[in-house]
């Protein structure tokens, strides 16, 4: 049935949606970027000290 297939489309989209807003606020590109560099760093200072 086409109907019930647009349907099962369309719920996918809305969890899609409602995951991602979920997301979104928690990890913000920037923060994930700084928390990225932050361990980078911390790596360098711990290999330095061996």
């Amino acid at each position: 049935n086409v109907q019930e297939e647009e349907e099962e489309v369309l719920s996918q989209k809305l969890i899609e949606l409602s995951t991602e807003g979920q997301k979104r606020p928690v990890t913000t590109p920037t923060s994930s970027q700084e928390e990225n560099s932050r361990k980078k760093t911390n790596l360098f200072i711990e290999s330095g000290r061996y």
